[in-house]
């Protein structure tokens, strides 16, 4: 089985194809124990008026750092788990709070972690699961907040802090529900839904460059999966495989998706070290694939890819990706995996492809992630592009004209390309040299970029600006 779907910031678990993530910080950071609370009146469907059903929805708080009358940071899960690290230090959001006084309440999303709204994720139940319906929860969330008196924040300002698909929830707080939310801070949030993703890669590759090995990293990587493309055409060549990657299973060469999910294993550990690189570890990437121990850089980016499975075989099947996200329990190992392709084949898309990379297969195209959509949850491709043009009529893709929004991207993070383009001076966005997905939202580091300090103070002007006119 091949786990999590890109994950993001504290957040979670994936941006539409398998890879990794929870990479831990080097942090001098102390990360707390806050005690998870419980929302017990989150609605179902707030959208239905007739059928008033509630759930249970956790949340942390920390108020270490607050002062009555001070802003209430409201730091927006996303597509996994919400854990004490989020309010505990692990975070710059810390920080923030110690500066302005703050209280951070930090919110689960429905169908992720503890925050289950149905009784088992079954294709029927998945329909209350959309990002309309994650804005609701958040709206009614601050209303019961306010109302329950546990802290005095009754015109408080409250600031919506989030990471990638988080990210794009905290601008679309400001943006839907302006009245009750001063401001938001959006890292690394892929704001436009994109049926082809192949910006990802091309990013990716660009990024490969960026080491001492110049164009002979992106070159090594583009040779091996030319290589690989060859040796999967023929028997012999599959044998190759299956010993060089200590595969569980021989390649199905007549099923396209068990090539198309074969071909896509060679980037995860690439695309993974990119999207999350620390200083320093392209250039540790690029020395592996290019001067690493065997005798082709196929053979190394080979045992890239056996390192994530050790000390197991590889499992590269297609339909143990797919099995992986039929599973209906709530509180299996897979579950966001199950709830964010849901969301990926109703709203959003992000599909990976190799439309015009080097460095990753053609044979990765649309129609091998469509194919998730139909076994999974029997969503046809023309339903799945259809929904995601709609959301973006919803929210206004990547040219959102909404005051009080601070977009952070860092330019090597495969994920910035879908990010806020339009230039508005009520919603400023900044691009930071050198820097990955998140980065500026992680507790201060060592080696920490020079942008990163940058990008907080000006995050810090625009959140004393709009609590300054919030009070006014």
């Amino acid at each position: 089985m091949r786990t999590a779907l890109i994950i993001a910031c504290c957040l979670a678990v994936v941006l539409c194809s398998p890879r990794n993530y929870y990479k831990e910080v080097a942090s001098e950071a102390e990360l707390g124990e806050a005690q998870a609370n419980w929302y017990d009146e989150q609605l179902l469907d707030h959208f239905d008026k007739v059928d008033i059903s509630y759930w249970s929805q956790k949340f942390y708080i920390n108020d270490t750092y607050y002062t009555p009358g001070g802003p209430v940071l409201l730091f927006l899960g996303g597509e996994g788990p919400e854990s004490p690290k989020c309010v505990g230090g692990y975070f710059y959001v810390n920080t923030f709070a110690k500066m302005l006084g703050g209280l951070i309440v930090d919110l689960e999303h429905r169908y992720y972690g503890e925050s289950i709204p149905v009784e088992d994720y079954a294709t029927e139940n998945m329909h209350y699961l959309s990002s309309e319906q994650a804005l609701a929860d958040t709206a009614r969330f601050i209303s019961y907040f306010t109302d329950a008196g546990m802290y005095d924040v009754e015109g408080a300002p409250w600031i919506a802090i989030g990471g990638s698909y988080s990210g794009n929830l905290a601008a679309w707080m400001r943006l839907r529900y302006p009245h009750l939310i001063a401001g938001a801070l959006a890292s690394s949030a892929p704001v436009k839904a994109e049926v082809d993703y192949y910006q990802y890669f091309d990013v990716v590759q660009a990024s490969l460059g960026t080491s001492s090995y110049g164009n002979q990293c992106t070159q090594a990587v583009a040779d091996a999966v030319t290589r690989a493309e060859t040796l999967i055409a023929t028997k012999s060549g599959r044998d190759e495989l299956f010993r060089m990657f200590n595969l569980c299973d021989d390649i199905d060469y007549s099923d396209v998706n068990d090539v198309a999910n074969f071909m896509s294993l060679l980037d995860d550990p690439i695309a993974g070290t990119i999207q999350y690189a620390k200083p320093g570890d392209i250039e540790a990437l690029c020395t592996d694939i290019v001067d690493g121990p065997n005798s082709s850089t196929l053979e190394n980016i080979a045992e890239l890819v056996a390192a994530e499975y050790y000390p197991g075989c590889v499992d590269a099947s297609y339909q143990s990706t797919i099995d992986s996200m039929l599973d209906l329990d709530p509180t299996a190992e897979t579950a966001s995996e199950r709830a964010w392709t849901w969301q990926c084949c109703t709203e959003f898309s992000y599909w990976q492809t190799g439309t015009t990379s080097d460095v990753v297969s053609e044979l990765v195209d649309v129609d091998y992630f469509h194919s998730w959509c139909s076994d999974v949850f029997g969503i046809e491709a023309e339903e799945a592009d259809m929904q995601t043009a709609q959301t973006n009529v919803l929210y206004g893709a990547e040219k959102q004209r909404i005051s009080n929004v601070f977009y952070a991207n860092g330019d090597v993070d495969p994920w910035h390309a879908l990010g806020n383009m339009f230039d508005n001076p009520a919603s400023p966005r900044y691009v930071m040299h050198g820097t990955s997905h998140c980065a500026d939202m992680y507790a201060t580091k060592l080696d920490d970029p020079a942008p990163l300090a940058t990008i907080r103070e000006f995050q810090l002007q625009a959140m004393n600006e709009w609590i300054r006119t919030w009070k006014a």
